[in-house]
This record gives C-alpha cells, sequence and structure tokens, in this order.
C-alpha cells in the first residue's frame, strides 16, 4: 500500500495545479477590478493645483511602473553578479556514511592452476561502519569560466543600468511633448473662445439683415471661414483632451481631462543650448544609452570570445581530501590525499573552433553597429538643431502676423466706432486673429518640445525648466523619486507591504 502513496501524492498535485478553469481566471480578473476601483479615489488628480512642468515629471518619475520594473531588474542583476563572484570558489565536499551489513563480508582465494583453496575465509571489515570525508578541489578550467561570467554579470548589471537610462529619457520626453502640447491648448482655448463666440453673435446679427444692409455673398464667405475656425478650435479641443488624458496617466494617477497646467511656462523665451552643434553631438556620442548598450554588448562578445577560446584547453584539477573510516581492520583509519588530474575532450576541439569563430564574427558585426549607430546620432543631433531653428523662426514669423492681426482688429474697431467700418469688416478681422493666435501657440508649444528634444537627442540629463531653473533627470535621481509621491506605485507598493 506505502507504494502507492507516492505517485498518488504526485498525480493529486498535478491535477490540483490543472484544475484553473476559464471560470476562475474570470473570477480572479473581477477581484483585481474590484480592488483596482477601491484605490481608484486615492488616485484622483488634485483639481485644486496648478501644475509645472517640473511637477509632472516628477509625479511620472515617481509612479512610473516601468521604471519600478527597471529598478526591479538592475536589483536582479545586482544579485546575480553578487551570486556570481562564488562560482570562483574551489568545491568543498563534505561527506558522512553508515552501513550495516546482515553478516560477515569476507572471502578466500583458490589456486588458477590447481584449483585448490589457497587461503582460508576471512574477514577485512565490520558488520557496521562509519566513514567521513572532505574534499577540495580547483579546476582551473572551471575557475577561468567563472571568472569570465563574473565579468559577464558585471555587464550586464550596467546593461540594465542603461535600460533604466532609456526609458527615464523616454518617460521625460513623453511628458515634456504632452505638457506642452496641452499647455498651447489650453492657453488657446481660454483666449479664443470668448472671441470666437462674440463673432458668432456678430454673424447671427448679420444673417438676420435684408440684403439691402449686408451683402450675402460677404455674410456666406465669413460664415465658411467662421465654420472654419470652429472646427480648427473643436479639433485643439480634442487634441488637449486626449493630451491631458495622457499627461495624467503618465503621472500615475487616474487619467482625466480636468488637469490645471501652468500656462504662465508658455511665455518664457526659448533659447538654444548653451554648446555648440559639434560639442552637443560630441556629448550624444558620449552619452546616448544606444550606444552605451552597444558598447556592453561588444564587452559581452568579447566575453564570449574568450569563452571559447578557453574551452580548447585541457582541465587541469588539483583535488586534496581527507578520510576517517571506523574500520578496525583497516591499517590506518584516517588518510590524506593529494592529486591532479589533466583532461579534455579531443571531439569537442573541432566545434569550439567554429564557435570561436563565429564569437569573432560577432564582435565586428556588433563593430559595424557601433559605426550606423553613431552616424544615425550624429544626423539625430543635427536634424533635432536644425528643427529648433525652424520652429523658432516659425515662430517669429507669427507673432508678427498674429501681432498684425491685432492691430488690424483694432484699427476696424475704431473705424466701427466712428461709423466708418461695418460690423461684418470686424468679425472678419476677429477671425482671422484667432486662426492666427491658433498657429501661433500651436508653434510655441513646438518650439518648447524641439528644445527638449534637442536635450534628450544629445543625452543631457540636466534640464532648463521654464521658471529658469535646472534640474536633473537621470537614473539615479528618478529611482530616488520612485513612490515617494502619491500614486500608483507608491499604493502598490503599500498594499505589498500590508500583504
Amino acid at each position: 500500500m506505502k507504494s502507492y502513496a507516492l505517485p498518488a501524492g504526485i498525480a493529486l498535485l498535478i491535477l490540483s495545479s490543472c484544475s484553473s478553469t476559464p471560470v476562475d481566471r474570470v473570477a480572479e480578473r473581477a477581484a483585481r477590478v474590484q480592488a483596482f476601483q477601491t484605490l481608484q479615489p486615492k488616485l484622483s488628480v488634485d483639481l485644486k493645483k496648478t501644475y509645472t512642468l517640473k511637477d509632472c515629471i516628477d509625479l511620472a518619475c515617481s509612479n512610473s511602473l516601468d521604471l519600478q520594473i527597471k529598478s526591479t531588474l538592475e536589483k536582479i542583476a545586482k544579485e546575480k553578479r553578487e551570486a556570481s563572484w562564488f562560482g570562483m570558489l574551489p568545491s568543498l565536499n563534505l561527506s558522512a556514511s553508515a552501513n550495516q551489513r546482515s553478516n560477515d563480508s569476507g572471502g578466500s582465494s583458490f589456486g588458477i592452476v590447481d584449483g585448490q583453496e589457497s587461503l582460508r575465509p576471512s574477514s577485512s571489515s565490520e558488520r557496521t561502519t562509519y566513514h567521513a570525508s572532505a574534499e577540495i578541489a580547483l579546476s582551473a578550467l572551471d575557475f577561468g569560466l567563472a571568472y569570465l561570467r563574473t565579468e559577464g554579470a558585471h555587464t550586464q548589471e550596467e546593461l540594465a543600468q542603461v535600460s533604466t537610462d532609456q526609458a527615464v529619457a523616454d518617460l521625460r520626453m513623453q511628458v515634456i511633448q504632452s505638457y506642452f502640447a496641452a499647455c498651447a491648448a489650453q492657453k488657446f482655448i481660454a483666449s479664443t473662445e470668448v472671441r470666437l463666440k462674440s463673432c458668432e453673435e456678430a454673424l447671427s446679427r448679420l444673417e438676420k439683415l435684408n440684403a439691402n444692409q449686408a451683402d450675402p455673398e460677404e455674410t456666406l464667405r465669413l460664415r465658411r471661414d467662421f465654420l472654419s475656425s470652429r472646427l480648427r478650435s473643436r479639433e485643439f479641443e480634442r487634441s488637449y483632451k486626449n493630451h491631458c488624458l495622457n499627461l495624467t496617466s503618465l503621472m500615475g494617477v487616474i487619467p482625466t481631462e480636468a488637469i490645471q497646467i501652468d500656462v504662465a511656462s508658455m511665455a518664457g523665451e526659448i533659447k538654444f543650448p548653451q554648446q555648440s552643434v559639434a560639442e552637443l553631438t560630441d556629448i550624444a556620442l558620449r552619452q546616448r544609452t544606444e550606444l552605451r548598450a552597444n558598447d556592453l554588448q561588444r564587452h559581452l562578445a568579447k566575453l564570449a570570445e574568450n569563452e571559447k577560446f578557453l574551452m580548447m584547453f585541457p582541465n587541469v584539477k588539483l583535488f586534496a581530501a581527507w578520510n576517517a573510516d571506523s574500520n578496525k581492520y583497516l591499517y590506518n583509519q584516517q588518510w590524506g590525499e593529494v592529486g591532479a588530474q589533466a583532461m579534455i575532450d579531443v571531439m569537442r576541439l573541432p566545434a569550439l573552433k567554429h564557435e570561436l569563430k563565429a564569437a569573432e564574427m560577432e564582435s565586428l558585426g556588433l563593430a559595424y553597429r557601433d559605426a550606423a549607430l553613431s552616424m544615425a546620432v550624429i544626423a539625430q543631433v543635427h536634424i533635432a538643431a536644425n528643427n529648433l531653428v525652424e520652429v523658432r523662426e516659425r515662430l517669429g514669423y507669427l507673432d508678427k502676423i498674429c501681432e498684425l492681426s491685432r492691430q488690424e482688429r483694432e484699427l476696424v474697431s475704431q473705424r466701427l466706432a466712428k461709423g466708418q467700418s461695418t460690423e461684418i469688416q470686424l468679425a472678419e478681422k476677429e477671425l482671422q486673429l484667432s486662426v492666427a493666435e491658433l498657429d501661433q501657440l500651436n508653434a510655441l508649444g513646438n518650439c518648447h518640445i524641439a528644445y527638449y528634444r534637442l536635450m534628450n537627442t544629445s543625452g543631457i540629463s540636466s534640464l532648463m525648466m521654464p521658471d529658469g531653473s535646472t534640474a536633473t533627470y537621470d537614473r539615479e535621481a528618478c529611482l530616488k523619486l520612485l513612490g515617494t509621491r502619491p500614486g500608483i506605485v507608491a499604493l502598490l507598493k503599500e498594499e505589498l507591504e500590508k500583504k
């Protein structure tokens, strides 16, 4: 009966692990949804607060689940690196055994030629014996491979850190893009909605006039222009809502359209970086995560190449052992041993030769990739710099157009007060000013984004904030922010600590 206990237990364990049904999974998902809904009130954005760019980036860094995952991967890589150091230690095996026979062990011998018994039966061992041994061994090949793998583990840790740097740069740029796009739209909505409403009221009055008092063709043209402006305004509003939803989701709170952004940050002058394009290119070639990751990949390929080369040598093993036995028939019940052993798998050498050649080709391929990435980075920096120059120039022209539109509107308004102009002309100038302001604000947001994109493309982590202050968002600074602000990461840590 006992012989069936172990198989039955294993079968029961397998069946219990496979007993999850779709209904169970649906219930588990429903439980997770319910748990998340209970957390939603704690994840709402503060509607009374006006968020600056620094506030948004800090909240995003504090509540980024992607950064939390990257931080965990860094810790895993660090533990693996620490564990790899112990692979270079010699092996130390301790053993102890006890044996008991039901009878005496012994034997006799017989002559090969005559077949007669030459020795009487005798025993050289007790029925109950105890044995203990300690053996320490060091393999030269295993030590070399362990050293190379330790170097590889250290490189993998650096690679995890570079991956975190890339995640920080991407998160930072996503927040900046959503922030300034939403900021431009919010400022446009606040300044233009009243003007469009007054234009609509003026058009309604004009359409009620008879043909002798107003030109129907002018009225229809003005109505068409008004609808086009209203359509662009609605598109801007939808874009604003989408950017607000994206921004709040990046900040680690419940996505919402009702967030107040500091529109005063749009008033700052867009300056070109203090460094020249050549200096920015040099910084990018040193700091860009793609190039640093490729350097680490090349180092890993070199370690793999050395590993294949090392495996072509004989494995020399040195060992020492100490033994103790309770058998009283032994001449010495305690003794020590030392020895050396060399071994090589000759049939494995051809395969290792081809694997070594493949590792060398991989290193060469990564060298070519480094050159390609360097060329791409240089091009990206120049494109980003040219884009900043272009959007600044475009913003300058749009500022002048917007100012001219304001002056025209003011002149028509003064003439209307004197009876020298018509209401339809004033409505037309109002529409022109609305379109000019929309283009100006859109270009202003793009100008801010172009500046920060140039900084991001150059691999610079210290950013100039719109208020003139400088904030550094590198890997260590962002990891220190994780879970320190109210948001999803802090709540998840709290829930995990409770469990």
